[in-house]
């Protein structure tokens, strides 16, 4: 089987807002985790909000489509960032 790596020409780092709507899409979502993360709060594409749970000190690839990353329910922690992908 071989393997499918998905390759995306752009990114941009995303600032938690409970108010801005994120353009263009990401397709999926980079976030490195500090201490004292437990999670992101997200507006899916289809209109859904979801809480992530995240562990601290992790990077970790988030494959969804979000329009919104709040500012409230969201915890990366010291250091934490989230960058979007498209």
């Amino acid at each position: 089987m071989k393997d499918r790596f998905i390759v995306y020409s752009n990114a941009a780092a995303i600032t938690p807002s409970d108010s801005a709507i994120i353009t263009p899409t990401p397709f999926e979502l980079w976030i490195s985790t500090g201490a004292g993360a437990t999670g992101i709060k997200v507006d899916t594409l289809g209109g859904q909000t979801v809480t992530f749970p995240l562990a601290a000190s992790l990077v970790s690839r988030l494959p969804v489509m979000v329009t919104r990353i709040y500012a409230t329910g969201t915890a990366l922690g010291t250091g934490g960032a989230v960058f979007g992908l498209w």
